[in-house]
């Protein structure tokens, strides 16, 4: 409301100056009016004047008596004419005058119009960045009553995310602490499975320092591997009697490893006795042979040792021409004709830890 009273005085204002600048402009034309028409008025009554003189010398001049008076006439016309032309000269000075006050303030008019002109359009300019200021406001208002409501309704959302962040960051937390807890006990039972997975190692280390290399062993299993040559006549399964006593000094070497070493032992799950033979002759026949060469070195380690717990490790086995020795893509006969001992890790400590560790996981 102030705003529109504002807009209204100054309206009142210039209209109220042009009104006063057209009265001082009609005011200036009447005064030039004026002089204008006494103007005309004097030249009209000297032109009659001179008429009028003109008549009277023709009268008078064939008389005589009369050229004083036409002197008289005539210097009192040169004085009325003087006085005339110094009025008129007045006039002329006046109306000059008036004329550049009249330019003045046809001047200071156009001026004033021109600055109600501009006033007017600075008006109007004025009004409609009002108007817009107005229309920017409403919008501004409106908005601001929205993020009003917004800002309630995102801080009531606020709250409740800042309660939902808590709560996930104390499971987070949690979840962490036991992560760790879990991850702590995964780092011990592998170091446990690697240490039992690495006992192979460790028992393929100490034949290899027991038994020297008079007796060769498996560098990757750890197996004994005895030449059937050596042991036993052709198609036979009776070991010689000249080379019993060299077979025993060397396994009594190898099981002396195994099982008098308390940290080897308790991991030792089986002794086994393979019989392998060559190529040669049916599958059968020589499964049949290699199972009863077996068998006769199982029955020689039972003959010498009472050992309980060697002989609850025992295992013997034929495997006829399976797993035959190559060289250079050829089958070599002597090495394919062969006993092996060999031990097979138990994996049942391996397997506790894991199963222990799996109890703990979630």
């Amino acid at each position: 409301m102030k705003i529109d009273k504002k807009d209204q005085a100054s309206s009142t204002f210039w209209v109220s100056y042009a009104d006063l600048m057209a009265g001082l402009l009609f005011v200036f034309m009447l005064l030039i009016g004026a002089i204008v028409v006494k103007y005309v008025f004097s030249q009209n009554t000297l032109a009659s004047k001179e008429q009028a003189i003109i008549a009277a010398l023709a009268n008078l001049k064939d008389e005589q008596g009369k050229n004083i008076t036409l002197d008289r006439l005539n210097a009192a016309l040169k004085s009325e004419l003087a006085k005339i032309g110094d009025e008129n000269l007045e006039l002329k000075k006046a109306n000059e005058i008036y004329i550049v006050e009249l330019d003045a303030l046809k001047e200071r008019l156009e001026r004033a119009v021109n600055e109600n002109l501009d006033a007017n359009a600075s008006i109007k300019d004025l009004n409609a960045s009002i108007l817009n200021l107005n229309q920017q406001m409403i919008i501004l208002t409106d908005e601001l009553k929205a993020a009003e409501e917004n800002a309630t309704t995102q801080s009531e959302d606020n709250e409740k995310n800042l309660a939902k962040i808590a709560f996930l960051l104390e499971q987070v937390s949690q979840k962490e602490a036991r992560y760790d807890e879990i991850l702590r006990d995964l780092n011990i039972t592998k170091s446990r499975i690697k240490n039992l997975t690495g006992i192979r190692v460790k028992v393929i280390g100490a034949l290899k320092e027991r038994l020297g290399s008079d007796i060769a062993i498996d560098p990757n299993s750890g197996a004994l591997k005895l030449s059937s040559s050596v042991l036993f006549d052709k198609g036979r399964a009776e070991i010689k009697d000249e080379v019993k006593n060299e077979l025993k000094l060397t396994l009594q070497k190898y099981f002396d490893v195994l099982l008098n070493d308390e940290e080897i032992s308790k991991n030792i799950d089986q002794i086994m006795i393979e019989g392998f033979t060559d190529s040669d002759g049916s599958y059968l026949y020589n499964l049949e042979l290699s199972q009863r060469r077996a068998y006769a070195v199982m029955d020689f380690i039972n003959s010498y040792s009472s050992d309980e717990n060697l002989r609850k490790h025992l295992v013997a086995s034929g495997r006829s021409f399976n797993e035959l020795v190559m060289k250079d893509g050829v089958e070599d006969k002597d090495a394919s004709r062969r006993i092996e001992i060999k031990f097979l890790i138990s994996n049942k400590e391996a397997i506790k830890e894991i199963e222990k560790f799996l109890e703990h996981t979630p």
